[in-house]
Parts: C-alpha cells; sequence; structure tokens
C-alpha cells in the first residue's frame, strides 16, 4: 500500500511540473532610457522595462505594443508559426533574427540591448507606426542615443542568410597559403564545422594551409546560434501576447576544395619534320633542358627520354623553359619559353624544335689527262651517276652530273658512303669514298673528283726496248 501511495504521488508531482503557468511581468526598469509609441490613434510614452519569464527568469520581448501588460497573466505556449498572434510568416522569421541577435548575442550584453532589441522587433511588426527615444518624459524630445547599435542590430538581420562571397568550387596550387577575403563581410559571423584541410577564420579572411600536397576535400562553414531552445511564443487572452530568443535557423556553406599541381611536358621535334624521328645520324633525344621560376632562377633540369619530359608537381605560376644541352647532331635552340601554370591550365605541352646540323654537298666531276690536270685544263664531265649510301648502306641518292659535271645535295649530319656508277670512256673511275657532316662543314662541302685518261701502250717503242733487250742478251752470251 506505501509503494502505491508513493508511485501516486509523484506521478501528481510531475503533473504539477508540467502543468505549472507561465506568466511575465515588468521586473526592472533601464536606467534613463524612454521611449514613445504611437500608431496614429494611441500614443504612449514609457519608461523602457525589461520583461521576465516568471517561471524561468528569461527575457521576453512583447510583440503587441499596443496591448495592455499585465503582469502574472496566464499564457499558452507556442513554438510554431500560429496566425493566431497576426503576424505574417515573413515579419515571424524576422523578428526571431531581431530577438537572436539582439540582447544576449556575443557582446550585446548591457541591459540596453533589450530595449533595442524591442524597438527593433516593433518597427519590424509595425513599420506605419512610430517608435523612437526620448530625452525624457517631461519635454518628451525625439533622441537618437542607439544608432550604431541598431545599424549594427539591422546589419546582422539582414546578413543572416548572405553566405560568404567565396565560389562554392575552389582550386589552389600546392605550396600555397591562401587568403579568401569575403567581400560580403559575414564570415566573421561563421564558424568551420569539419574541414579536410588546415584552415582557420580570422575576421572576414578564411586562411587555408595547401602545402601538404595535392588532394581534394572541403570545409563546411556553419552560421550557427549559441541558443539550445527553440524560440517562444505565448498568448494571452488578458495580456500582452510576448515571445522568447531561441536558436535560429542554421546557415550552411560548403567549399569544395582541390589542391593542384601543374605539368610542363616537354617535346623534341626536328624543325623541319615536325615530328621525333632525327635525321641522318643525329639524335634529338638526350637534351638537357632547364626550368626557371618567374625571376629566371634555375630551379629544376632534366634530360629528355625518348625525345619527352615532364617538370611535375609544379605550383602555380610563371615559368621558363631554356635547352642547356642539344642532342648529338642538332644546334642548341637558344630560344626562352614562357609557360603560365594556373587552375584553368594545369598541363602544359609544348615542342621544342631543334634545327639539325646540315651541309650542301657539291660534287664538282671533271676528267683529262695528267698533264690537264697539272694545267688546270680539266674538263667538265656530264652525266656521270653517283650513289650515296647511309650508314646502314641503303642508298638515299641517286643523281647524275649536269652539263656542268656539277652535283648538289644537302646532306643531315652523320657518315655518308659516295659512289661513281659509270665513267666516261677511257678513263679511270674513282673507289667508294666516304664523307662526314658534322659541326666543322655544316655550312658548304665541295668535292673536285677527277678521272683521268687511261694510258694505251706504245707498241713500236716497245718492239725498239725489246730488239735492244735481245742484242744485248746475245752480245753477252
Amino acid at each position: 500500500m506505501k509503494k502505491f501511495l508513493l508511485i501516486i504521488f509523484l506521478f501528481l508531482s510531475c503533473m504539477n511540473v508540467f502543468a505549472s503557468e507561465r506568466s511575465f511581468k515588468g521586473s526592472e526598469y533601464i536606467e534613463n532610457v524612454f521611449y514613445i509609441k504611437n500608431n496614429g490613434s494611441t500614443i504612449q510614452y514609457r519608461r523602457a522595462q525589461v520583461i521576465r519569464d516568471t517561471v524561468t527568469g528569461e527575457i521576453a520581448y512583447c510583440i503587441e505594443p499596443f496591448g495592455l501588460m499585465v503582469d502574472n497573466s496566464y499564457y499558452d505556449e507556442d513554438t510554431a508559426y500560429n496566425s493566431i498572434y497576426g503576424i505574417s510568416r515573413d515579419k515571424w522569421e524576422r523578428i526571431k533574427l531581431y530577438a537572436y541577435y539582439g540582447y544576449g548575442y556575443k557582446d550585446h550584453t548591457s541591459i540596453k540591448w533589450v530595449n533595442i532589441t524591442q524597438m527593433s522587433i516593433w518597427r519590424t511588426l509595425y513599420p506605419s507606426s512610430q517608435f523612437d527615444w526620448l530625452n525624457n518624459l517631461d519635454d518628451k524630445t525625439v533622441i537618437y542615443p542607439f544608432e550604431n547599435e541598431v545599424n549594427e542590430l539591422n546589419e546582422l538581420v539582414k546578413n543572416h542568410y548572405i553566405l560568404p562571397s567565396f565560389e562554392k568550387e575552389q582550386v589552389f596550387s600546392v605550396g600555397e597559403k591562401i587568403e579568401l577575403v569575403d567581400t560580403n563581410n559575414v564570415l566573421k559571423n561563421y564558424t568551420i564545422i569539419n574541414s579536410n584541410f588546415d584552415a582557420t577564420i580570422s575576421g572576414n579572411t578564411l586562411k587555408i594551409n595547401a602545402t601538404d600536397g595535392e588532394k581534394e576535400g572541403r570545409i563546411l562553414l556553419r552560421r550557427a546560434g549559441d541558443v539550445n531552445n527553440q524560440v517562444k511564443y505565448f498568448y494571452s487572452s488578458e495580456s500582452q501576447n510576448v515571445m522568447e530568443r531561441g536558436y535560429i535557423n542554421v546557415v550552411n556553406m560548403e567549399i569544395k576544395i582541390k589542391i593542384k599541381s601543374g605539368k610542363i611536358i616537354v617535346n623534341k621535334v626536328d624543325s623541319e619534320t615536325k615530328d621525333k624521328t632525327p635525321q641522318g645520324e643525329a639524335i634529338l633525344d638526350g637534351a638537357t633542358f632547364q626550368l626557371l621560376n618567374e625571376n629566371k632562377e634555375v630551379i629544376n633540369e632534366l634530360t629528355t627520354e625518348n625525345n619527352t619530359l615532364e617538370f611535375n608537381s609544379l605550383p602555380f605560376g610563371k615559368y621558363y623553359i631554356k635547352e642547356k644541352q642539344s642532342g648529338t647532331g642538332y644546334y642548341l635552340n637558344q630560344k626562352e619559353y614562357e609557360i603560365v601554370i594556373d587552375k584553368d591550365n594545369l598541363e602544359q605541352a609544348i615542342d621544342i624544335e631543334n634545327q639539325v646540323i646540315k651541309s650542301k654537298v657539291r660534287i664538282i666531276k671533271q676528267f683529262g689527262t695528267q698533264e690537264d690536270f697539272e694545267n688546270n685544263k680539266m674538263s667538265k664531265e656530264e652525266n656521270i651517276e653517283f650513289n650515296i649510301y647511309d650508314k646502314d648502306n641503303n642508298i638515299i641518292y641517286t643523281e647524275k652530273t649536269n652539263s656542268d659535271g656539277i652535283i648538289e645535295v644537302e646532306l643531315p649530319y652523320g657518315i655518308y658512303t659516295v659512289e661513281q656508277i659509270n665513267t666516261t670512256e677511257g678513263y679511270e673511275k674513282l673507289e667508294k669514298f666516304e664523307i662526314v657532316i658534322n659541326e666543322e662543314n655544316s655550312i658548304s662541302y665541295d668535292l673536285v673528283l677527277n678521272d683521268f685518261k687511261i694510258e694505251v701502250p706504245n707498241a713500236y717503242i716497245d718492239s725498239i726496248k725489246n730488239f735492244i733487250y735481245s742484242t744485248m742478251e746475245l752480245l753477252y752470251v
């Protein structure tokens, strides 16, 4: 029986707690603060007063300025929009913001902020009515003692749903210390809820450290309240309706961040063929390049493999490419190439050309006797055919001498074999020979080739010689 009575007692006690009446009263005056309320038909001059919840002690704000405040009246409580208050949804949401950003928000701890908040709520609900501060209740002169505070509160309310000015997707360079300045000047009201990066908020600047290399992630910003309870509205049939401050709609902003690096791809190509195939026995590959920064300082040096190379993991910026050593058989390219790496140009490829070492080879073909040669009277030898072979014994050129006894051909860097195919009848033919094209003869290469007359034996002179030799032999015997 005792246990049963105890349960009844606890149940009745709990019912008494949840059934407790909510009431409000003007608890204290705000020193030296006076105001006027005027809706055109009713004018009231008042000394500023604080309204408090008699149960919790929380500050409340009047939302029915021309109604009568009856202390300790019973109120019904609401937390959702209710048309019974005669307030539009837009104004409903706005006065919640004034209550939040007014008294109790950050450094708004002075009691003056209670009346500043109250006046702002009234002005929102009844914009055609007058709500002004007075010098005192005797001469009733309108004054503006809280102009700065009112402007600050209005800005906070106006900017509540304004996001920082940042783009929601950002690409930055590796190794960069990023500072994003919010031109909307609202970032200071946000906090970082989640981040994959080393990021901080300083005033209206978001600072991100991108020194960890390439990565992707996000930074979640939140404009959140510092109040745990909901906004509460209280209705009474016998007294002014009131409200208490509570949390407001959370505003989130997610910024997707990509930390990127760039690359520069260098391809070696022949200046004539425009591809990676070298001419002759020259070699495009094995060229060395320097990477210079914006200040023309060398920051890297690489040599091509398979006629290409890559400068990787480059922070955004301006660079210069300069050839330090060309491939064998090619002239050095002395031009500097400017390249910019940024978020829109992460990969830059460039073909850098080299001119192969070449020589204009001119074969001048002559024929004549030894005496002609000694007297510089050799003749031009026409229609003499020549083959030119590369190092693999492939014929790369075939031509006959013109009427001037000349053949002209341009040969790239390498060693070549020249073969004379025919000759003028009765004249000698040259043996195969090599020519070398290199840096030393890279402009012109003239070859004067002579075919000499084949001498025919003189029969009469030979017979005399034989008779003399035979006679001498007989005499000797």
